[in-house]
């Protein structure tokens, strides 16, 4: 098993993820660096910790006080900004660590003329908490150097109509609508412009009704794209969504596990693929090594100076990813290789282990992190919590 801290809420509060950002009260955004900084130290050794999720869903609608941004300002409330201090931290203590970094809820219409100034809601697109990555087309994450920029991770949450019908449901809605009203403008292009490495958080959900026909349309679409996936959510008490276990933690969902498993990492003999280089994946599981037939072994130390920190100054994204040491495989076969020419290496993140300041949760289970290299490279919350508060969390607000 292979874990990924996730930070759900500023202080330590079950229902503190419905708090828009990272800090709160007398937890400031030093203190949630700091935290950050701490973990990365602590466990840079462990190649358990594959990738820290710096937050989960920053959010927030124009109106709302606070509510996270997404430019190049220096505005405490500028994800941006804070997720290029946090995701230096990390590397600081750990250059090889994967950094996920999950995108607003609001994006402007015209970021010209409205560099997040109006409070009118019509003034901007809107979507799922953590769903919104329309800035790293504009703003790109840079954290100094191409060697730490590797590291970077995008994920969006994204959901069906049972958690909340947005805009793109209240019509008949189609695969094809879908990509082009919500997942392509808000995060698909990511992945199709081969910008950086693409993982989707969150997705999953009650099988009933039209939510059963968006969760088969978002399984095609990451077995069409060969996303990196992680399906919300083992547990069975998340009030919207439902889990992959029943009600007394026992009796596994054998539908939603048939509907999930077509899209996990399996070999050609329906074997799944582990992320570890020696151990396998359970008894019906193989190792990383195994799958690539090639041993993988650990990378060098290297220290802050060589890969550098950032200075503030703007790098451009490039389509060219290395894959880190956690993610170090060989590429897959030709069958695997995506359709524009790249060779792609990924891992499977098997079960999920969160991490918040209220404690640790199992998240979800499955799928992968890769990494796009171009052909001439070297190669929610498990915490007992109602399900007014869960409702509270998906239920994004008018628009939302």
């Amino acid at each position: 098993m292979k874990v990924m801290i996730d930070i759900h809420s500023a202080k330590t509060d079950a229902a503190g993820h419905n708090h828009p950002v990272w800090y709160k009260d007398n937890i400031t955004e030093s203190d949630y660096i700091e935290s950050l900084r701490w973990l990365a130290a602590r466990y840079k050794d462990n190649d358990t910790i594959v990738a820290y999720d710096l937050k989960n869903e920053p959010h927030g609608k124009a109106s709302e006080t606070p509510h996270a941004i997404w430019n190049d300002s220096n505005d405490p409330n500028n994800w941006k900004k804070v997720a290029e201090k946090a995701g230096n931290a990390v590397l600081n203590e750990n250059p090889h660590a994967l950094i996920v970094i999950e995108g607003i809820q609001i994006y402007p219409t015209d970021i010209k003329a409205n560099n997040f100034k109006s409070t009118d809601e019509k003034d901007y697109h809107n979507t799922w908490w953590g769903g919104n990555l329309m800035a790293v087309r504009d703003y790109p994450i840079d954290f100094g150097s191409k060697e730490r920029n590797a590291q970077i991770v995008y994920s969006p949450h994204d959901y069906g109509p049972l958690v909340y019908k947005q805009p793109w449901f209240e019509k008949e809605f189609t695969y094809e609508s879908l990509k082009k009203d919500a997942w392509t403008p808000f995060w698909l292009y990511i992945a199709d412009e081969d910008i950086a490495p693409l993982l989707i958080g969150e997705w999953g959900g009650f099988m009933e009704g039209d939510n059963l026909k968006w969760m088969n349309y978002m399984r095609q679409l990451i077995d069409e794209k060969k996303l990196n996936h992680t399906f919300w959510c083992f547990n069975a008490n998340s009030g919207d969504t439902g889990g992959l276990v029943k009600d007394d933690f026992k009796t596994w969902d054998e539908d939603k596990y048939g509907l999930v498993k077509k899209v996990l990492w399996q070999n050609d003999s329906g074997r799944f693929v582990g992320l570890d280089h020696k151990i396998p994946l359970g008894a019906n599981g193989i190792s990383l090594s195994e799958f690539s037939g090639k041993i993988v072994t650990a990378a060098p130390e290297t220290t802050a100076a060589e890969t550098g920190e950032s200075d503030g100054t703007t790098q451009s994204q490039t389509a060219e990813t290395s894959a880190t040491t956690a993610a170090e495989t060989a590429a897959p076969s030709a069958a695997e290789d995506t359709d524009k020419g790249s060779m792609v290496r990924r891992i499977v993140l098997a079960v999920i282990i969160v991490a918040a300041s209220a404690g640790v949760f199992v998240f979800a289970v499955v799928a992968g992190i890769r990494a796009a290299a171009s052909k001439t490279s070297t190669d929610k919350e498990g915490a007992p919590v109602s399900d007014a508060g869960k409702k509270a969390d998906r239920t994004k607000g008018d628009g939302q």
